[in-house]
């Protein structure tokens, strides 16, 4: 059984969109439930918050390495299903790994390879969805996106279920099962349809290494190309400190148990579930500068909220709210950059934003937990506020610059 994308606007074009989003869903869900184990393998291993941190900053910093690799693999090979089904497969074995770890230097092995195989889903996924689906890109990229909130916002409960009733190393392979499942039926499903895509596109003339860098060079001296990298940038600051810190947070200094602790990350990724195909819609008919302009600015104010509340109702409530506008931007941008790249190169175009976030995201992490360490961890939101704002300056002083349609 195969599932065509030749048309956009079909129904089996819809259930590709669907499909190819739930399975990038399943690696945020493990990626988020990893976070939320990370409080009780500090307890069980007795590390400090600098090595929390490193947690953080290996999964970026492979993240980052992994982009100059998969992106030239995926434009120049164009095997964009086979890239995305091994990434789900091999990130599943690193997961089962993390569950017989008996020290933080086999965590950090096990996290190196999390971080390149999620890296490498990207590149793939997001130009496949863009070329597939060019009539509606904002659409497409929202729902991928969409399902990225759905498994972050199921990850931390089902997470905290998890270690409630098996402890935290059982659940790990819990976690990485719907990776191994998802990977083989992308494999069974679209991967017949792609090879023939991809048939038809050596036939045109084949995409070369002088073409790809010549193209990569382009790119990267576009000022609103290098822009919207670097606003996501900052985006990617804020959200990996959430993502790390936050449960922490939570355990540590307000006293959470791992079910109470999973409600409110949830409550963090939900808003994101049902904001990212809305504001995609919108991004689609007002553009992608006011949407994203208007949740940058919210987000900033949202998150030093947070270091003032002290009622924890309105704490879950401020949190939720902040999930919804930080995690319906993330799409926009992706839809931006692809206005703006040629379909060839749209697995380069994604790997340079991604790259831009994980240099950020990585030194967040590290500094972070100095800064934690040293000052308490309500210092570490007062950085994601920072940035955020830095995120929303960038986005104001943008040029303005013609689609791919528009050329």
């Amino acid at each position: 059984m195969s599932i065509s994308a030749s048309s956009g606007t079909t129904r089996k074009g819809t259930w590709l969109i669907l499909l190819v989003g739930f399975a990038h869903g399943t690696t945020h869900l493990a990626g988020q439930g990893f976070y939320n184990l990370v409080p009780y393998i500090q307890q069980e291993l007795q590390l400090d918050y600098v090595q929390v941190g490193a947690f953080g900053f290996i999964m970026q910093l492979s993240g980052f390495a992994a982009n100059f690799i998969g992106a030239p693999l995926v434009d120049m090979s164009g095997r964009r299903v086979l890239i995305m089904a091994l990434a789900l497969a091999i990130c599943s074995g690193a997961f089962f790994l993390i569950g017989s770890a008996s020290s933080f230097l086999t965590i950090c092995a096990a996290l190196i390879v999390m971080g390149i195989c999620i890296s490498s889903w990207h590149p793939p996924a997001i130009s496949y969805l863009s070329s597939e689906f060019s009539d509606r890109r904002g659409f497409a990229l929202s729902m991928h996106g969409s399902f990225a909130s759905l498994g972050e916002t199921l990850g931390p409960i089902i997470a905290g279920l998890l270690v409630a009733a098996v402890a935290w190393r059982a659940s790990t392979g819990w976690l990485a099962l719907p990776m191994l499942v998802m990977g083989i039926v992308l494999l069974i499903t679209i991967l017949p349809n792609d090879a023939v895509t991809r048939a038809k596109s050596k036939a045109k003339g084949g995409f070369s290494a002088r073409d790809y860098i010549a193209g990569l060079k382009t790119m990267v001296m576009r000022p609103v190309i290098a822009g919207l990298c670097l606003v996501a940038a900052f985006r990617a600051v804020a959200q990996v400190g959430l993502t790390l810190f936050l449960p922490v947070y939570l355990v540590n200094d307000l006293g959470f148990d791992p079910l109470k602790t999973g409600i409110v990350m949830t409550c963090l990724f939900i808003g994101g579930i049902i904001a990212a195909p809305i504001m995609g819609v919108v991004s689609d008919r007002i553009g992608r500068r006011p949407v994203v302009m208007a949740g940058m600015g919210a987000s900033t104010l949202v998150i030093i909220s947070l270091t003032l509340i002290e009622d924890t109702k309105i704490f879950v409530g401020a949190v939720s709210m902040l999930g919804f506008i930080l995690f319906a931007i993330r799409p926009v941008l992706h839809s931006w950059l692809m206005d703006l790249t040629p379909p060839e190169m749209g697995g380069s175009a994604t790997a340079l934003m991604f790259s831009s976030q994980y240099l950020l995201a990585m030194a967040m992490a590290l500094i972070g937990g100095i800064v934690a360490n040293a000052f308490g961890l309500i210092y570490v939101f007062y950085m994601m506020a920072g940035s955020m704002l830095l995120a929303n300056i960038a986005v104001m002083i943008l040029p303005k610059e013609l689609s791919q349609e528009e050329v």
